[in-house]
Parts: C-alpha cells; sequence; structure tokens
C-alpha cells in the first residue's frame, strides 16, 4: 500500500483502490481451488468487488488479465500433475465460479463499464499500436527505483532525452521487502513461488513497452489490453506479486535453519557494501562538481546523498537483527520494513502533498465552480470526482479526451485530436450556442476541417445528421471562438452525472460543447425529451429550434447501469440466499 508505485499515483486515488485488493483475489482463488471452501469463493467475490468499485478501468483491466493468467497456469500445473485424465469440465466450472460471483456481486458497475468498452475492442478501435507501446512506458534506466525510492529521479530525464511522468516511474517496495522475496525465492522454488515469481517479471517486462516484445503481443492477442495506454501502469502488479513472496520469505525466514540464515546475511551484507560503494562514489562525484555544476551536483544530492545512508542503515539493522534471538524475528522485520516504506513516503512527499491537500483540493472545487476552462482544471475535477462511488458512469465521458481521465481512448477522439483540434478545446468554452452547422456525413471527410480549425484557432459546428428544418445549414462553418455566444448559457448545475443550463436564444440555433459525447447522456429541454446529437462527431450538442429561454437537463443514464443494478440485485440476493443456506447446514 505505501509502495513506490502507490505513492506516485496518489493523484488516481482509484488506481491505489483498485490494485490494492489483488492479493485477497489470489488467496481466495487459491483457497477456492485448494480447499472447495464457500469462504474462500467468497473471499475471492468480494475482493473482486471492492476491485472494481476502485474505479480505474485501465487497472481493472490489468488486474483481470493476471487473474486470468494465474487461473491458467494453475490449470496447466494441475494438468501436469494429474495427466489430461483429469475433469476440465470440473476444474473450468470451478474456476469460471469465481467470476461469475465477482460479475453478479459488481454488476451495477462492471455492466456498463463492459458495454462502453466492446465498442474499442475490434482491430480498428482502441488505441494506434505505437500509443499503447510508447506512451509513458518504464524505461530501463528507472529500474534503478527497485533500490532507490527517491521521487527526484524526474529531474534526471531530461539527461536521458526522455519525458514523461513522474507518476511512471517509482517501483520501490521496500529494500527489505526486497530482500525477502528473494530470500523466498532462495530457499524454496516450488511452482507457487515460480509462478509469482514468473508473473512478476512479466508484468515488469510488459512495462517496460516498446523496449520488450510482450505489450506488443498483448496489444494484438488480447482485445481489452487494446485500449490502454501507460505501460508502466503495469507494475503495480509486479509489485504486487513480489509483495507476496516476501510474506512467504518472512515466513520461511522464522523457520530457516542456520545455513539459509547465513547466506541470507551474507547477501544483506553483500548488499549493504553494494551500496556503499554507490554513495561513496555519488558523494565524490558530487563534491567535484559542486563549483563547475551546481545543478547536477544538487541533482546527485537529493537522488544518492539523501536517500542511500538510510536504507543503509536500514539493511545494517536487519543484518544484527538476524543474529539475534528468532524469538523477536517478526516483529523486528515488519517494524524495519515499515519504517523504510515510511522513510520512503516523506521522499516523496513532495509529489504527495500536490494532490492530497484538503486546502488545494477546495480551491480546484471553487475554480470550476467558477468555469474556467484550463485544462488543469479539468484534470483537477477529475482528481475531485474520483471520491465518489460511481464515479465511472458519468465522469469517463465528460471530458473531451477520456484517455487523460482513464488511460483509455477511442480511435474517434484519437484522430480528431491528432489534428492539433485539441489546443482549441483547450481554449473554448465549455457551452456555447451556434446560429448554424454544417453537414459532414463521415468522419474522414470532417478531418482536413479540424486541422483548418487547429491551425487557425476557430471552432466548426458539424452534425452528420440532417437537422430539423429550423435550423441554417451552411457548406463549412468555421467559428472565431471569440465570437462563441456563451455569455446566454448559464450553468445552474454541474455534477459528475448531471449538467443543468438555462440557454436563452433570439433564434433557431444549435447548443454546441466541448464535452465527450456519449449515447447514455440523455437530455430534457423544457421538461420534454430530446435527442443528444454528436456535435463535431466527438461532442454533445443539442438542437434549439424555438426562439426563447430555456432550461436544458443533461443526465447521464446508460441503459447498461439500470442492467447492472438488476444483475447485482438477483447476485446479491442469490448468494446471499446461498449462504444461509450453506449456514444453516454448517456447512461454512
Amino acid at each position: 500500500m505505501l509502495s513506490g508505485f502507490f505513492i506516485g499515483h496518489s493523484e488516481h486515488m482509484n488506481i491505489l483502490a483498485t490494485f490494492a485488493w489483488l492479493p485477497l483475489i489470489l488467496a481466495g482463488i487459491q483457497g477456492w481451488l485448494d480447499e472447495k471452501s464457500p469462504k474462500n469463493l467468497w473471499l475471492s467475490g468480494i475482493g473482486f468487488w471492492l476491485l472494481i468499485q476502485g474505479g480505474n478501468p485501465s487497472a481493472n483491466l490489468i488486474a483481470f488479465f493476471f487473474i486470468g493468467l494465474f487461473l491458467l497456469v494453475r490449470l496447466a500445473e494441475r494438468i501436469y500433475d494429474r495427466g489430461f485424465n483429469l475433469n476440465l469440465f470440473r476444474e473450468f466450472s470451478q474456476m469460471l465460479l469465481v467470476f461469475i460471483i465477482a460479475f453478479l456481486i459488481s454488476g451495477i458497475s462492471i455492466v456498463p463499464i463492459l458495454a462502453d468498452f466492446s465498442e474499442y475492442t475490434g482491430r480498428q478501435q482502441g488505441i494506434p499500436y505505437q500509443t499503447a507501446l510508447e506512451f509513458n512506458p518504464l524505461k530501463p534506466w528507472e529500474l534503478i527505483t527497485l533500490i532507490l525510492p527517491s521521487a527526484s529521479l524526474s529531474g534526471i530525464m531530461p539527461a536521458f532525452n526522455e519525458t514523461g511522468s513522474p507518476t511512471m516511474i517509482n517501483c520501490y517496495f521496500g529494500l527489505i521487502s526486497l530482500a525477502l522475496a528473494l530470500f523466498a525465492i532462495y530457499v524454496r522454488r516450488d511452482r507457487s513461488r515460480l509462478i509469482l515469481l514468473s508473473l512478476g517479471l512479466f508484468a515488469l517486462l510488459i512495462a517496460l513497452g516498446s523496449r520488450a516484445i510482450f505489450r506488443g503481443l498483448l496489444f494484438e492477442l488480447v482485445p481489452f489490453l487494446r485500449m490502454l495506454k501507460h505501460p508502466a501502469l503495469f507494475r503495480g502488479a509486479f509489485i504486487l506479486f513480489f509483495c507476496i513472496l516476501a510474506g512467504m520469505g518472512l515466513d520461511d525466514l522464522i523457520q530457516a535453519d542456520n545455513s539459509a540464515l547465513k547466506e541470507f546475511r551474507r547477501a544483506v551484507l553483500l548488499l549493504v557494501v553494494s551500496l556503499c560503494l554507490i554513495f561513496g562514489f555519488a558523494s565524490v562525484v558530487s563534491f567535484a562538481l559542486t563549483s563547475r555544476d551546481q545543478e547536477t551536483a544538487m541533482l546527485l544530492k537529493d537522488i544518492f546523498l539523501e536517500t542511500l545512508p538510510i536504507q543503509i542503515a536500514l539493511l545494517i539493522a536487519l543484518y544484527f537483527w538476524l543474529r539475534s534471538k528468532k524469538n523477536f524475528w517478526s516483529i523486528g522485520i515488519l517494524f524495519l520494513a515499515s519504517l523504510d516504506l515510511s522513510l520512503m513516503v516523506q521522499a516523496n512527499m513532495p509529489l504527495m502533498g500536490q494532490y492530497l491537500d484538503q486546502r488545494t483540493r477546495k480551491i480546484l472545487i471553487e475554480s470550476v465552480e467558477n468555469r474556467s476552462r484550463k485544462i488543469d482544471h479539468i484534470t483537477n475535477l477529475t482528481r475531485i470526482d474520483n471520491w465518489r462511488l460511481f464515479q465511472n458512469n458519468g465522469m469517463l465521458y465528460k471530458k473531451f479526451e477520456t484517455s487523460d481521465y482513464t488511460s483509455i481512448n477511442s480511435i474517434t477522439y484519437e484522430k480528431i485530436m491528432n489534428t492539433g483540434f485539441h489546443k482549441v478545446i483547450a481554449e473554448a468554452p465549455f457551452f456555447f450556442i451556434v446560429p448554424a452547422v454544417s453537414m459532414i456525413d463521415q468522419m474522414e471527410n470532417a478531418l482536413p476541417i479540424f486541422s483548418r480549425a487547429a491551425q487557425k484557432n476557430l471552432m466548426p459546428a458539424m452534425v452528420s445528421e440532417e437537422p430539423p428544418l429550423e435550423i441554417k445549414v451552411r457548406s463549412e462553418l468555421l467559428y472565431a471562438l471569440e465570437s462563441l455566444d456563451s455569455r446566454n448559457v448559464r450553468v445552474i448545475n454541474y455534477s459528475i452525472n448531471r449538467v443543468e443550463l438555462q440557454i436563452t436564444n433570439q433564434a433557431p440555433a444549435v447548443l454546441g460543447t466541448t464535452e465527450a459525447f456519449h449515447p447514455g447522456w440523455r437530455a430534457w429541454l423544457d421538461n420534454k425529451p430530446v435527442k443528444t446529437i454528436r456535435f463535431n462527431f466527438a461532442f454533445r450538442g443539442i438542437y434549439l429550434p424555438d426562439p426563447g429561454t430555456h432550461i436544458l437537463i443533461w443526465k447521464f443514464q446508460p441503459k447498461s447501469f439500470y442492467l447492472g443494478v438488476l444483475v447485482s440485485s438477483l447476485g446479491i440476493i442469490s448468494l446471499g440466499s446461498w449462504i444461509l443456506i450453506c449456514f444453516l447446514f454448517r456447512k461454512l
């Protein structure tokens, strides 16, 4: 929970709330497959529900992928043990039961997600191949964060001609934890540990993006993974699998014989010597550069000189602790591991503070309410709404580019934004009135218009279907941003699943927006249902055929959400009845 992955992504609270349940799910699956106990089945099902409620679709997909991989490996392991005489139908049905329970409990969230994602699974959908591999991957030199927990590493990006986000760098989960995980592999290389090791290393290789072949293979072979940017997110699975190994290593350490302990102490001592050499070299270089290159000297100081002494001290403490009595080992090592991670949190505190400070969040809320139209304010609105329960069902579609919130994007947005039109969106108002539109039936025909609009900083007004007779149609319209009528649109309410506007138009017109279109947005104009149109192919709009002052209400109410409510309700009732029957018959 305190690893560099989670601290680095502290701005995205739903990533933390999603990945954190993966060990609980794996424990429940392992217990169910080994013991056939309904308790373990419920444990994994509840873990699935909590994971899905975490609210980050991209993290959900990554977690589902590795859970499915874990189940396939377990199945292969059973076939290896028992041969093909194994009842495959029974084994598959048992594994499928885990997913069925999760689906039934989580229908209220997962049905809308799957319904919306289904349109991105085709070969022509999702994001481009290069974007999937090269948008914020983990760089090979960033693997140094396995032993260095410093957020200051982002400062050396320019030295490698790299740009990216500091949230995609840190792999640190504690030197003590790393040592315990390696010890677990050294002491006992059984199948369970080798599976965890393989899955962890596989996740780390995927995180490297185009620098390894695995992310490209997943893009081609696994449809849902065609939607994900940010390969570095996969390192979260690496950290979690290795944390499970660290727990196994701690258990082994308490029961280890003297020969294994001596090897472990020697390994810790070797690591201490290595870190001391790195510290000494960095100190000499930093001192030599102080008079010539103050910036580089300070960078070395931030990265090495402030971090390594504490880590060296922790490892020395671990070494001497291992020479004491075994009775106190578990408490002492857990204490050192907690201290290790706490110091890592302190090293990354500047990164955390800008997202978690309550006063700053209050200012951000006020800036959004004042309708300021800067990209930063839109992004900050999503951070605020991350704390709400059903954020997937609304905020996912309010932004002009969904990928900025969820790491998931459709080819429609990608093509439009690649014309440079995102610069126009950044300066345009949320809502505005235009007196006429142009009709373009195919998006491919509209891309040159978006390019011209981006070059001249103008706003097009295109629809793909025949408008009502009252609405004027012109061949090609490009409006200057200052000419867009946003003064006659007053925002009454703007929340995660509801937008309420007061609109005044002197003649038949069209309300255009810079908020993404989705068929789940239902509209009422003066309490009468009206159709939400595609404005400029990717955004929402409404026809205003009658002059006057109107009240427009937009509600995000996709049919898939109500289907999910029904699935969850039936699932909870059915599973609740089942567990009650099991309890009455004393099978729990």
